[in-house]
């Protein structure tokens, strides 16, 4: 390809490739814009299995999750692997919505494998600021200094937890539960966060019986939860009333490990989410399961 494009310039006049130039700097100048660009990295290497099936179902599942993730907070994929993707939106908040969805989603994502090496956490990486991406273009990937940046925030990141630059630092919604950390990364001071559990509406979805049912599972050394959702009887018409039921198995104990929990329909998703960010921040799997599958047969 190099050589064609050299005999290709030596036919053309001093001019014509200055107008080449211009032309190419104009198109690029289109792209030139405000992005935040997250970088999502797994937190072991997954590619060196053994196992191809379930590499396989590893790969069409975690690119499910990246691409919906994405969708989630209005932004689209930049270039994707299994271990290492990144994504590009136009503003922080987008980039911040995509956090939540990816965290809420990892403990499903996990509950697929039964393998627990095929398991794993994200580790997250977000920079912000005037840069020229496009989608579609592995060359701008590449060459971009944002890109890199994020990627060396979630390189130096720990896992399912976010780090970002100053610029990002400053759009983002949930200030308060950010922390400064002791580094920087291409000379920017870095920022600290767990993505949706320290936000402003987080304490309203813990309760008691929730943190005890998650003591009792990490004693018990459980990894992967069931869970199943479905009506729940009430007397009061005007609210709607939901009923999550999660159980974990205690080998030990020989005994099932059982939460239930009430819920307005209207709160449902916003508490299921927040259940699912706890655990996943325990590395637990999650599996939907139909309780009343057996009763009903």
């Amino acid at each position: 390809m190099r050589s064609r494009l050299s005999l290709y310039l030596n036919d053309l006049t001093l001019e014509e490739i200055l107008y080449l130039e211009e032309e190419l700097d104009r198109r690029k100048e289109k792209c030139r814009r405000n992005y935040a660009v997250l970088s999502v990295q797994a937190d072991r290497a997954v590619l060196h299995t053994d196992h191809a099936l379930d590499l396989g179902l590893f790969a069409r599942e975690m690119r499910r999750l990246i691409s919906g993730s994405a969708a989630a907070g209005g932004g689209t994929v930049l270039a994707y692997s299994p271990e290492v993707s990144v994504l590009l939106f136009n503003s922080v908040p987008g980039a911040s919505r995509s956090c939540n969805a990816l965290l809420s989603g990892l403990p499903e994502f996990n509950g697929r494998f039964g393998l627990l090496t095929m398991r794993i956490g994200v580790k997250l990486g977000l920079a912000s600021g005037v840069d020229i991406l496009s989608p579609g273009s592995l060359r701008c990937v590449r060459i971009s200094p944002l890109v890199h940046r994020a990627n060396q925030a979630a390189w130096r990141s720990t896992a399912n937890v976010l780090l970002m630059d100053e610029n990002s630092f400053q759009e983002w919604p949930d200030k308060f539960s950010v922390l400064s950390v002791p580094f920087s990364v291409d000379g920017q001071p870095m920022y600290r966060v767990i993505p949706g559990m320290l936000g402003r509406d987080s304490s309203r979805f813990d309760n008691e019986g929730l943190q005890r049912f998650l003591r009792e599972v990490s004693a018990a050394g459980v990894s992967t939860l069931k869970y199943d959702m479905g009506t729940a009887e009430t007397n009061d018409s005007k609210d709607e009333m939901l009923e999550l039921v999660v159980e974990g198995y205690d080998m030990q104990a020989g005994k099932n490990l059982v939460l239930r929990e009430r819920i307005k329909a209207t709160e449902f998703p916003d508490r299921m989410d927040m259940v699912k960010r706890l655990l996943n921040s325990m590395n637990l799997a999650l599996v939907r399961h139909d309780l009343n599958a057996g009763a009903s047969a």
